[in-house]
């Protein structure tokens, strides 16, 4: 497979055989300030190394195309750009939103002028003749088999900063978009839009050991909770969700942390708060406070993920 070629950028030829739509890419790309910041972009549950630039990652399907609206818009300065997808990744929760698909609408926003052009590499483990064919059909400019080889990845490196030509499309690739451009939006009007304390009460109050008040109980209703966890991805996705939060602040809010942690871990609220009463750590009524202010901080952190469109930046 040849990388595809773009004036002011050296041939990328990585030991496979080459793709369909990379034989002769479109041309289009936008003229680049003399200093743009390459943008880089991984979606799915693998963070793919690239070298000497931040990387933008987001773990779901959904993250990574808010995360793209926001990186690739017109209104932002062009910069060489870079999206590096998980073909085998699924939205959680939500299997009728493939990766290609994905990649098919960012694609037709490309063509359509609201998204600045950017390389798009479909990464495959281990090797999947349809579903290759399926991601060249929805626009990627060229698709990469695992495990990546080491002059493999710098030469992605150096694709990173050469302006991208606009996706590949025919009759039948814009027909293929225009199902996907369907079955984005219907997902994403399921999804919970913004993120409330009391739908955060609920899901701890689901997953642990957290106490509600008796009108929660009987909004805990099995349809209720359906909707909630599969936004998440299911119940599995959430515990991790909620894990993650721990990790995350465990300088910041040292408190709610180990809090969080021990309700994850099927402790009790009294139990939580004789625990640090008895190691004269807290007092309970500080503690008390944080348990009441659990939820709203927890629905804070997944309002701010919602409108990054990822779960990690680095």
């Amino acid at each position: 497979m040849i990388l595809p070629h773009h004036p002011g950028c050296d041939p990328i030829t990585p030991q496979s055989s080459r793709a369909p739509h990379a034989e002769n890419p479109p041309t289009g790309a936008p003229r680049m300030p003399r200093f743009a910041r390459p943008k880089r972009i991984t979606i799915g549950a693998h963070r793919w190394p690239l070298a000497n630039a931040p990387v933008h990652h987001a773990q779901t399907l959904l993250d990574g195309y808010t995360l793209a609206q926001r990186l690739l818009d017109r209104k932002t300065t062009p910069a060489p750009a870079l999206i590096l997808l998980d073909l085998h990744a699924h939205e959680p929760g939500f299997p009728e939103l493939a990766a290609p698909q994905l990649a098919a609408v960012l694609a037709q926003q490309m063509h359509a002028g609201t998204l600045h052009p950017a390389w798009l590499i479909g990464l495959v483990t281990p090797p999947a003749p349809d579903l290759d064919a399926e991601a060249y059909l929805a626009g990627c400019h060229v698709i990469l088999h695992r495990p990546l080889r080491t002059r493999v990845t710098a030469l992605l490196d150096q694709l990173a900063r050469c302006p991208a030509s606009l996706p590949p499309s025919d009759p039948a690739t814009r027909a293929y978009q225009q199902a996907a451009a369907r079955v984005l939006p219907a997902v994403r009007v399921a999804q919970i839009p913004l993120w409330t304390a009391t739908e955060a009460r609920l899901l701890l109050g689901w997953l642990t050991r957290y106490p509600l008040t008796d009108a929660l109980r009987a909004r805990a209703t099995s349809a209720e909770m359906k909707r909630i966890l599969r936004t998440l991805g299911g119940a599995k996705a959430a515990r991790r969700r909620l894990q993650s939060l721990v990790d995350a602040w465990d300088e910041r809010f040292p408190l709610e942390a180990d809090v969080l942690q021990f309700f994850l871990d099927g402790w009790e609220r009294k139990e939580i708060v004789r625990f640090f009463v008895d190691q004269q750590l807290y007092e309970d009524s500080r503690v008390y406070a944080v348990i009441n202010r659990l939820p709203e901080r927890i629905a804070q952190e997944f309002r701010l993920a919602q409108s990054r469109g990822a779960w990690e930046e680095t």
